[in-house]
């Protein structure tokens, strides 16, 4: 018999009413001020502003400004920067949820560049014909051909011949409106294209459709790659501690219900950022989401294929979530592929994604699990089927349909499962959502029912204890500038509990510097001052907590046993270079980098997802020798062709008279292409693992507590 399992429904009234449908329509507004309207495509949910392509009107100069201008010197006139990278005509301006005013993305120039909104480009140029002086003319989809050097990325690129885009509105019968943009080039190099892309909002829907294709209309293959920025802005000046986003990972050793959609917190870590691809492979499913905190708003982006890789970065003004999609057509073929962009209320994450809704699974109370369904339209008699079994089984411990009476975009429906009823191990949950016939969500995720929506262990636990980085860097008054990688550092030992002060490595020569710390960073590259070698033995001897990372400078350690390694016998840079903006390159990341593979279980990297379940991606380390009485808990790993071959110790750890040691063979500057450490999306298992380093570091051994 399938055992019965206490289950109840609610249905959440968040915000607004049942009203009738109302159709989208399509207008025209000057938003920017530059004389030229842009296209607003608008329903009772979503506001959508976009560019139209169309240069903006010449101001009207009165007769003193043109005679002042006649003796002015005259610049080279072309387009901006951005004028021939990213494609204006259909640019998203800004997406705005209607009910709440909530504007996902940034909308004003930051005196520089003009980042806002979700811009598009293709990223590599198709090469059409070498000049006599040895660069190339090129053809760039989406702005025109234009002439270059080299591999002809953009940077280098002087655009010759802008390829015009027309666009024309309707509305159709069943009350959506649509905006389809037009550009057809022929070239003298027996090269063309129609690249033409379709803005749907429907009536009564919080989501925009948006269809491209493109034809290769030449006698030549075109091969180029298509991405989307999304400058993301959800906070008053860029994002703030309470914006999240994430991207579904699958566990490379695990199976298809080992997706990982955990809450990326997105922060400001000036000077420095992260930055890095994730591989097709790490991808589980083809969509992302975005959220803010505060008042419980996701915005989910959806995908028709599987996509190529994905990338993410931030500044201090904005992060950035990078789809990619390859591009490869032999002369009369045709490429298409939709983007769904899709905005929702009241709930707290995207756990899955399906076409007509967004899953949150979770919940923050041990007594109950939250099932939160939200619908992009408001629908009534949604039919939900929710099914698990404990992993393993054969048999569903569950399986139960209910009705949702009414939900939509701004009121999600909500099932609730009795934790205390649910099997204490892992489970597999199944959940279809559908409504009339139509699947709105089909979906199947592993969880731990007893642990759901819990935050990590090493959240916090540090409990206040002090913590100091020392670092290469100058004292400008009282005011101490960090490097990337003490930034890094400060970040992940906040979040772990710790209270942190960087000081440049000298200060820390005096006692007085060390005598309220439990906890001491030395966060490469950096020479360490005899003095200090000797503070620090002090420290550590006392009961202090040392972790050090690469690269390693060990020449003022040789006459001391402080440190876990003896000798760095080697540095190794990985072959491959970086892969660079706007090439495949990052299809063939994997095969240039480094992995951490677990050799000893140990609290340092517990719940960290090592090789081969994770990639990290270290494209630098040194090759370390222990010392004898030392730990290794982790190694370097690489493919076969990856050469030279490496499989030297990673992490060691070990003690000195009543205080831990922990030592990192690499640089721990997530973001930095050349010595890229990529620990998942937005770096939040690299921030784990830095936490726990330090909490290890900072307890005392078993022998010092003892005594």
């Amino acid at each position: 018999m399938m055992k019965r399992v206490a289950f109840r429904i609610v249905f959440l009234v968040l915000a607004g009413t049942m009203a009738g449908a109302v159709d989208a329509t399509v207008h025209y507004e000057d938003l920017d001020g530059d004389g030229q309207a842009e296209i607003i495509l608008a329903n009772q949910y979503l506001k959508v502003e976009l560019m139209s392509g169309v240069p903006p009107v010449p101001p009207s100069l009165r007769w003193y400004q043109r005679l002042f201008n006649a003796f002015r010197r005259k610049r080279k006139a072309g387009p901006a920067k951005y004028g021939r990278r990213f494609v204006w005509a259909g640019w998203i301006r800004n997406i705005e949820f209607v009910p709440s005013g909530r504007r996902w993305f940034i909308d004003r120039a930051p005196g520089g560049p003009i980042w806002q909104g979700i811009p598009e480009e293709f990223g590599q140029t198709v090469k059409m014909a070498e000049l006599e002086d040895g660069s190339f003319a090129c053809l760039k989809v989406g702005i025109g051909e234009a002439i270059g050097k080299g591999l002809c990325l953009r940077g280098n690129l002087t655009l010759t011949k802008p390829a015009p885009w027309v666009f024309e509105t309707a509305t159709t019968e069943d009350g959506a409106s649509t905006v389809t943009f037009t550009q057809r080039v022929e070239t003298n190099y027996s090269c063309g294209y129609v690249y033409r892309k379709v803005f749907r909002l429907e009536r009564d829907s919080s989501v925009l459709q948006v269809t491209r294709s493109i034809q290769n209309a030449g006698v030549r293959p075109i091969h180029t790659s298509w991405y989307s920025h999304g400058f993301w802005g959800q906070g008053d000046s860029g994002p703030d501690g309470d914006c999240w986003s994430t991207v579904p990972l699958q566990d490379l050793a695990g199976d298809a219900a080992d997706v990982d959609t955990t809450r990326c917190r997105v922060a400001d870590l000036s000077p420095a950022c992260y930055w890095g691809p994730v591989s097709a492979a790490e991808m589980a499913e083809p969509w992302y989401a975005s959220g803010y905190g505060p008042t419980r708003e996701v915005f989910v982006s959806g995908f028709s294929e599987r996509l190529a890789w994905f990338r993410m970065w931030t500044n201090a003004k904005t992060y950035s979530c990078e789809p990619f999609v390859l591009i490869d057509l032999q002369p009369g073929e045709t490429k298409t592929w939709t983007v769904t962009r899709g905005s929702v209320r009241g709930i707290d994450a995207a756990t899955a994604s399906g076409p007509g809704a967004v899953l949150d699974l979770g919940g923050l109370d041990e007594d109950w699990l939250h099932a939160s369904i939200s619908p992009y339209r408001p629908l009534s008699g949604v039919q939900v089927r929710l099914r698990y079994r404990a992993e393993g089984a054969a048999q569903d411990a569950l399986d139960h349909t209910a009705t949702l009476a009414k939900c939509g975009p701004d009121w999600p429906g909500r099932l609730r499962l009795e934790r205390h009823r649910l099997p204490a191990g892992p489970c597999v949950f199944q959940i279809t959502a559908t409504h009339q016939g139509q699947v709105l969500l089909d979906t199947t995720r592993r969880i731990l029912p007893r642990t759901a929506g819990l935050p990590p262990a090493w959240l916090g636990a540090a409990g206040g204890k002090q913590a100091i980085v020392l670092a290469d860097v100058q004292r400008l008054g009282d005011l101490v500038k960090p490097t990337p990688a003490t930034a890094y550092w400060v970040f992940a030992l906040e979040r772990a509990g710790f209270a942190v002060s960087v000081l440049p490595i000298g200060d820390a020569a005096g006692d007085a510097a060390l005598a309220t710390a439990q906890l001491v960073v030395v966060s490469g590259p950096v020479r360490v001052p005899d003095s200090v070698v000797k503070a620090l033995t002090s420290f550590v001897g006392q009961g202090g907590g040392l972790v050090m990372t690469g690269p390693l400078d060990l020449r003022p350690f040789e006459l001391s046993d402080l440190l876990p390694v003896t000798a760095v016998t080697a540095d190794v840079i990985a072959q491959g270079r970086a892969p660079r903006d706007g090439t495949r390159e990052f299809l063939d990341a994997p095969r240039f980098r480094y992995q951490l593979q677990l050799l000893a279980s140990h609290p340092t990297v517990e719940g960290v997802p090592l090789y081969p379940s994770a990639l990290q991606g270290i494209g630098r380390l040194q090759v370390v020798e222990p010392r004898a009485g030392s730990q290794t808990i982790l190694t370097y790993t690489g493919p076969e062709s990856l050469q030279p071959k490496v499989d030297s110790p990673a992490l060691v750890v070990g003690t000195h008279g009543q205080g831990r040691v922990a030592v990192f063979a690499s640089p721990v500057n997530w973001g930095t292409p050349q010595i890229w450490s990529l620990w998942s999306r937005l770096g939040e298992h690299h921030q784990q693992f830095l936490g726990q380093l330090g909490q290890w570091a900072a307890g005392k051994p078993a022998e010092a507590t003892s005594k």
